[in-house]
């Protein structure tokens, strides 16, 4: 008789699978166990794994309660580092051997998890400006759910600020720009996190004087100026409008009313 069919006979050993996904934005769909010569395969399919993404999967048995994953006679889609290319099939050899004496039913778990999802920078879009003190607002797409992303600040490639800014993934942040920082070109902020490969370079930008309330006024001058000539007559009137009378036009002199000339009747 062959090995599995004392496997499959036997009653003790019926072995049952009930596979759980333990990952993150993912799903497994399409499981089949089927029996090949003397070994157990478990086909899944990943879905809604992107490109570039990464996950471990690992294969548990009931016999310890799920506590440790199977190692002896795995082999295939198991392990770190896997991905779309990979076939997603896993191979349990020779299984009245490798899981030793078996007493009652067998339940399988497979547990997939995400490790790795490329980060892609959304805003800012392009090169930017940014004032000292004012709000700096940058989104993206991937990354780990809630791992920590730290934001460091670079100067010509040279680090200056290490952890400048600090945020659980939530594919946002807003934060206000540090008021120290030179003013000029060359600035770069680098997203770093533990799942990264490396860091992701989010676009450079330049730092600009931020405008003083003196600098405010002197601008709304110019422009009131500016209109002021551009309506002549209706200009002026404008200028009084808003600053009031210059000297010596603090009140118009009217023009004395003519004297009335009373008649009397004899």
């Amino acid at each position: 008789m062959r090995y599995f069919a004392r496997l499959k006979f036997s009653l003790f050993t019926l072995l049952l699978f009930f596979l759980l996904f333990d990952g993150k934005s993912q799903s497994v769909s399409g499981v089949q166990v089927q029996i090949v010569e003397d070994n157990l395969e478990i086909v899944y399919r990943m879905i809604n794994l992107k490109p570039g993404q990464k996950f471990r999967a690992r294969l548990y048995s009931s016999i310890d309660n799920y506590a440790k994953p199977l190692e002896t006679g795995i082999t295939g889609a198991v392990g770190e580092d896997l991905s779309l290319k990979d076939a997603n099939r896993i191979v349990l050899e020779k299984p009245l051997i490798n899981l030793g004496p078996v007493t009652s039913d067998i339940f399988f778990r497979v547990r997939v998890t995400l490790t790795y999802f490329p980060i892609t920078v959304i805003t800012p879009s392009d090169y930017f400006s940014q004032k000292r003190g004012r709000k700096f607002t940058t989104t993206w797409e991937g990354g780990l759910p809630m791992e920590t992303i730290n934001f460091d600040i670079y100067r010509n490639e040279s680090l200056i600020r290490d952890n400048a800014f600090s945020t659980a993934n939530t594919n946002t942040l807003t934060v206000k720009m540090p008021k120290d920082l030179e003013l000029g070109g060359g600035y770069q902020i680098k997203m770093e996190a533990a799942s990264l490969e490396s860091p992701v370079d989010i676009h450079d930008f330049q730092i600009k004087r931020r405008t003083s309330i003196f600098g405010k006024i002197v601008r709304l001058a110019l422009l009131t100026a500016a209109v002021d000539y551009a309506l002549g007559d209706q200009g002026f009137f404008m200028y009084n409008l808003i600053y009031g009378p210059g000297p010596g036009q603090e009140s118009t002199p009217l023009p004395d009313p003519p004297f009335p000339t009373i008649y009397f009747k004899k």
